[in-house]
């Protein structure tokens, strides 16, 4: 399950003490504790390629999955900061536009209610 996650990564790969939502949905997969920041994920896994289908299976996948729910709950000082710190590589340049779109349209629907 590790293989092409860099070494530094590896130990954020050990069992939650406690359930996320994913994990609810997704009860055989183990959901690593990971820093905060979340790292995005051509750090966490820069063996994977942004089209490969390492992000549709495997450690890819239950990464981005958690990256995903973990960005959309950040305020906007927070995604700024993360933007910041990793900006995105040319092949991933589309990724932060996207994400930051569906941030705000969670965050704006929720204001709403």
């Amino acid at each position: 399950m590790l293989h092409g996650l860099s070494n530094s990564l590896k130990r954020l790969f050990r069992p939650r003490r406690e359930n996320s939502d994913m994990s609810l949905r997704f009860p055989e997969v183990a959901r690593p504790d990971y820093p905060n920041p979340m790292p995005p994920p051509w750090i966490a896994f820069p063996d994977i390629a942004p089209d490969s289908i390492g992000w549709r299976m495997g450690s890819g996948e239950v990464y981005m999955m958690d990256f995903h729910q973990w960005y959309m709950q950040l305020d906007d000082r927070a995604a700024r900061h993360l933007r910041e710190r990793w900006p995105a590589p040319e092949d991933w340049a589309d990724f932060y536009p996207t994400y930051e779109t569906r941030r705000r349209t969670r965050h704006e629907t929720r204001r709403r209610r």
